[in-house]
């Protein structure tokens, strides 16, 4: 059973939670909640919850500042924060400080019942890997590539205790003049269809370079998440390797990438060379990098223009330059990628970086603008998209279409306005509806009604009014027609209406309205 506090200092809020989760079929107890960071922080230590479910901003001690004094502790707690999108800059110190997830506010029943799932999940992985370390010291030498994968991967992560550093020792027989000069390569087979990529069982093209790479492994390839794989390169030779592979990849034409790290020397480097292996597999989101990306080379390049300029973002969509709006994107990309950090980063993580980044210059530059998505929908866009560069595709193309709308507004559409407001002088007589309207200009009826008053100063029904009852006023002025048919031709099927509808507008009846003017063209004559 995994136990779970809730933190919010609204009280509805907290019982939303609790009544909308089916807890125990999740495997889920509630077993503690508070209103506000300090209560929690007290409470927490009694009941030690698996998962905390907290709000952000809260009176005292917020969210964040609750996360920071519990992980100090106990790192390995799941932080779920609700948040609002006001609490954006909030938003990216939660990413920092290891959110496993952020669920906008309000929130969704079917999100809230997702993320818990996938909290479960990985809680279990991780009591899982406790219980591989306890039985670790029971594995003989027979064992070593099971020790040797296993405890390199914990050494990557930077969360290998001494006592399996020493295991390793044992296994590696003390030749730890291996480590001397090595880096670390991803392979990812990703691309690769199937449950090829899954298992390994790979294509002669592949196996090719996967046997090659393999003769200047120092161990094992270490499986990693996504299909992917990590190699320890012996490098006490030189790189003459990578020629080879560079030809064996462009030759043979394969989905598959490289992502290498420095060359690092000794055991306890693993972390750092991992790190920089991670960097570089993330720069395969772009689609014009070769299929090996060698962190030194992107270390050089990038280092020095990793100042993001959000202004550049803003001035090329106001401008119209979809170009320059993919350039300030993977600028931003990079800077997000700079600044999380290697092998702290995950998918999702990016994912939400890049989203609250951009929605908040969205929302920040183009407010009074009509077209913009739902964040609630960009989040589920994002978390839906299996790889960073599906996910910054993605954000290009959503971008792009804001662009175009935004644009549009601004010089297309008041044309299209004026067209309609012609259809509507033309067809006033006729049942003319806002829906159809706004439909052919691509709009919603609230955002064209908006418009349609923003740019004539009258709302679309009052408009129609207007022009059916100076017509009704025409007609009047025909003694040959009776009034009684009048409501009829200016388009409306009720009579009794109509003439509500005109004494309301004109403050007089139909007939006292033809009786004037009679009156006033009898005298005109005389």
């Amino acid at each position: 059973m995994f136990k779970v506090m809730i933190v919010d200092d609204e009280w509805i809020v907290r019982q939303g939670i609790k009544m909308t989760i089916p807890w125990l079929d999740m495997h889920c107890q509630v077993v503690a909640e508070a209103d506000n960071g300090l209560d929690a922080l007290r409470i927490f230590h009694e009941v030690l919850p698996d998962i905390v479910l907290t709000d952000i901003r809260m009176p005292g001690m917020d969210g964040l500042s609750l996360m920071r004094e519990i992980r100090e502790q106990y790192p390995t707690v799941t932080a779920i924060f609700l948040t609002g999108f006001d609490d954006f800059s909030y938003a990216q110190e939660a990413i920092k400080i290891g959110a496993f997830e952020l669920i906008l506010k309000p929130s969704d029943p079917e999100d809230l019942r997702r993320v818990v799932g996938e909290a479960t999940r990985q809680i279990t992985i991780q009591r899982q890997q406790i219980d591989y370390r306890r039985s670790l010291e029971n594995h003989q030498k027979t064992n070593q590539p099971f020790v040797l994968e296993k405890v390199l991967y914990r050494l990557m992560m930077d969360n290998a205790s001494i006592k399996e550093v020493n295991l390793l020792y044992k296994a590696l027989e003390g030749r730890l003049e291996l480590f001397d000069d090595y880096r670390i390569a991803i392979l990812d087979y990703s691309k690769v269809e199937g449950d090829s990529a899954r298992t390994r069982s790979l294509s002669p093209d592949h196996s090719i370079i996967d046997s090659f790479l393999m003769q200047h492994a120092l161990t094992e390839a270490i499986a990693l998440e996504d299909h992917s794989y990590a190699i320890l390169l012996n490098e006490s030779g030189g790189s003459k390797w990578r020629f080879r592979m560079k030809e064996l990849m462009e030759h043979k034409d394969v989905a598959v990438t490289l992502s290498l790290s420095h060359v690092h020397h000794g055991l306890l480097t693993l972390g750092q060379a991992y790190a920089e292996a991670c960097l570089a597999h993330f720069y395969h989101a772009f689609p014009d990098h070769p299929p090996i990306i060698d962190y030194e080379v992107i270390h050089n390049e990038d280092r020095s223009s990793l100042e993001w300029n959000e202004r550049e973002l803003v001035e090329a969509m106001k401008w119209g330059d979809d170009q320059a709006v993919r350039q300030a994107l993977q600028d931003l990309y990079k800077s997000v990628l700079w600044d999380l950090g290697g092998r702290k980063m995950k998918q999702k993580q990016i994912g939400i970086q890049l989203l609250f980044v951009v929605y908040h210059l969205l929302n920040l530059h183009f407010r009074e603008f009509e077209g913009l998505p739902e964040l609630k929908q960009v989040m589920d866009e994002v978390n839906g998209k299996r790889s960073c560069k599906a996910i910054l595709e993605w954000l290009e193309n959503m971008v792009t279409q804001v662009n175009s709308q935004y644009i549009k507004s601004k010089l297309p559409i008041k044309n299209e306005m004026e067209e309609v407001r012609d259809y509507i002088n033309t067809h006033f007589t006729e049942e003319v509806k806002m829906y159809e309207l706004a439909s052919g200009l691509h709009m919603s009826e609230s955002s064209f009604s908006k418009l349609f008053k923003k740019q004539f100063g009258i709302s679309f029904v009052d408009y129609i009014t207007e022009l059916r009852i100076n017509k009704a006023k025409e007609l009047l002025l025909d003694p040959e027609i009776r009034i009684g048919e009048i409501a009829r031709m200016v388009g409306y099927t009720e009579t009794r209406y109509f003439s509500q509808l005109f004494k309301k507008v004109t403050g007089e009846t139909q007939q006292t309205f033809r009786m004037k003017v009679q009156k006033l063209h009898y005298r005109a004559e005389k």
